[in-house]
C-alpha cells in the first residue's frame, strides 16, 4: 500500500477492522 493511500486505508480500517490493508 502506497503512502498516498494511507488515508483511504485508515478509513477502510475503521469501517472494516477485520480487514487490515496495512498489516
Amino acid at each position: 500500500m502506497p503512502q498516498a493511500s494511507s488515508g483511504a486505508s485508515a478509513t477502510l480500517s475503521l469501517v472494516q477492522p477485520s480487514r487490515s490493508p496495512c498489516g
